[in-house]
């Protein structure tokens, strides 16, 4: 089980010009435990993560890792699928990520931004893609990695559960990916600002511009 720290509450706060009452009194979160979260003296629920960010519009990574930079969103219908290909590689380099099918990986997801698909990605969908294909790995080994059971990961496939905030975070930082981008449904992708120096996020970014033009 992962404990999580609320590491940019305090920041966040800060920044919105949030006093200690009003947030407990928002989230219904005791006051005495958000001073305590502040001063990293506990760790946080996943409950009150969720509350936390709901009520302050701040983004999970924002919120337990401190990282303000914006996340760098891929827009699957502005880009090809060489680019974001090439953006997945650059990706996986910076980060010492372990992708396996990422031809196929973006194959599957410019399919379902295509107009000929209805919906935005659900979760279900992103996992099975992701499993399957990006980090190429069976039902069996990702319920291993994640320490949980082979029927947890089919029941997410197959729309009939959602992951802990646990997996949430696990997935995260094996695929690269923001919490959020999780955490919600969508066609977006999100490469998270965290673990990259201000020189490849920048590196990231440039070339995402670029390719906008």
């Amino acid at each position: 089980m992962i404990k999580f720290k609320a590491n940019g509450l305090k920041n966040i706060l800060l920044e919105k010009s949030i006093s200690i009452n009003k947030l407990a009194n928002d989230t219904k979160i005791n006051a005495h435990v958000i001073r305590s979260l502040i001063n990293d003296s506990i760790s946080i629920s996943p409950k009150n993560i969720i509350s936390l960010s709901k009520v302050l519009n701040a983004s999970f990574e924002q919120l337990l890792l401190n990282e303000f930079r914006n996340p760098i969103i891929i827009d699957l219908k502005k880009l090809d699928s060489n680019q974001i290909i090439q953006i997945l590689l650059l990706q996986a380099n910076f980060k010492s990520l372990h992708y396996k099918n990422i031809t196929s990986y973006v194959e599957h997801l410019m399919y379902n931004s295509s107009e000929n698909f209805y919906g935005d990605f659900n979760f279900s969908d992103k996992c099975s893609n992701i499993r399957k294909n990006l980090l190429g790995l069976t039902q069996a080994q990702l319920s291993s990695i994640l320490n949980i059971s082979e029927t947890s990961v089919h029941n997410w496939e197959v729309g009939n559960t959602r992951p802990s905030f646990n997996s949430l975070f696990t997935l995260s930082l094996m695929t690269g990916f923001t919490i959020d981008y999780f955490f919600t449904d969508g066609s977006q992708l999100e490469i998270s600002s965290y673990n990259l120096t201000e020189e490849k996020y920048s590196i990231l970014e440039s070339i995402i511009r670029e390719y906008y033009k």
